[in-house]
């Protein structure tokens, strides 16, 4: 998933907060994706125009304790909202 490419949110998808757990559903399609917040980070940062190296850059940035982990918790992260029809790809 790395390179050139943008991961964007799917259309028609909302995004819900419940305690621990993020739920991102598409009313019309009935359609729901349960991460956590970490998961709902990615996916907001999912907007078409930021590469993954880009979004693996600003979480870096915001959360250096853990640059270490960030790379294939992204990469895990949007394998698993891609498979969900949460992200699609420019």
């Amino acid at each position: 998933m790395k390179g050139s490419r943008r991961p964007i949110q799917a259309p028609g998808f909302k995004l819900e907060e419940m305690e621990e757990e993020v739920i991102l559903f598409h009313p019309e399609r009935t359609l729901v994706v349960h991460t956590n917040r970490s998961g709902g980070l990615v996916w907001q940062l999912c907007d078409g125009k930021r590469s993954v190296e880009e979004i693996i850059g600003l979480l870096r940035q915001m959360y250096p304790d853990s640059a270490a982990e960030i790379v294939h918790d992204v990469e895990r992260v949007l394998h698993e909202l891609t498979e969900g029809e949460v992200v699609q790809w420019l």
